[in-house]
């Protein structure tokens, strides 16, 4: 019998097996993928490789990036100082009162030498649209809203998507760290 199985790689191999290596008793390559029995179950290999970097302690987004605090778009840290002001937290409330670098720091976005770990460059600094939100009157409906921008931070294109949603919800348009006007229907993204 053959596999039409067209989806990503699948490992089979033993329950115990698999739970044993994920705890990390045993490495990966020694356990037996051939029998298939009745304690047997499917992971594709983006699961696997998913528990397999936690279980490693590889941080991906710890890791140092090619871009530096000059590629930091202001509009970028204007989010994250807006994300902190409407957080119930004073320490959040302090923190939104650093000075850039001292924020991008204190949030553990770059390195001793002001280099951007990959978290700190795809938050702060200018990319494709990775958000793409489409608002519906109805389900199935044509978008009545759509947000999705380029060449802006991830953290932007989130604040202009929540503006988006508020813009909709009349009783909860405006929220903390906004001034007058901003987050009105009409009022557009901020920059």
């Amino acid at each position: 019998m053959t596999d039409n199985f067209t989806g990503p790689p699948v490992v089979r191999a033993e329950l115990s097996d698999v739970m044993r290596a994920l705890a990390g008793g045993a490495p990966a390559h020694q356990i037996d993928p051939s029998p298939v029995g009745a304690n047997c179950v499917e992971i594709d290999a983006a699961t696997w490789a998913q528990h397999h970097q936690r279980r490693s302690g590889h941080d991906w987004s710890a890791e140092p990036s090619s871009r530096d605090l000059s590629e930091v778009r202001a509009g970028a840290l204007e989010a994250a100082r807006d994300f902190l002001r409407g957080s119930s937290e004073s320490a959040a409330a302090d923190l939104a009162k650093a000075s850039d670098h001292d924020l991008v720091r204190r949030l553990g976005l770059c390195d001793d030498q002001g280099r951007l770990v990959n978290a700190g460059a795809l938050l702060l600094c200018a990319g494709p649209a990775v958000i793409d939100y489409r608002r519906r009157e109805v389900a199935g409906g044509d978008a009545v809203t759509r947000v999705q921008v380029s060449g802006r931070s991830l953290l932007e294109q989130l604040s202009y998507v929540i503006d988006a949603v508020r813009i909709h919800k009349p009783a909860d348009r405006a929220r903390p760290g906004m001034g007058a006007g901003e987050g009105e229907p009409g009022a557009g993204p901020r920059r």
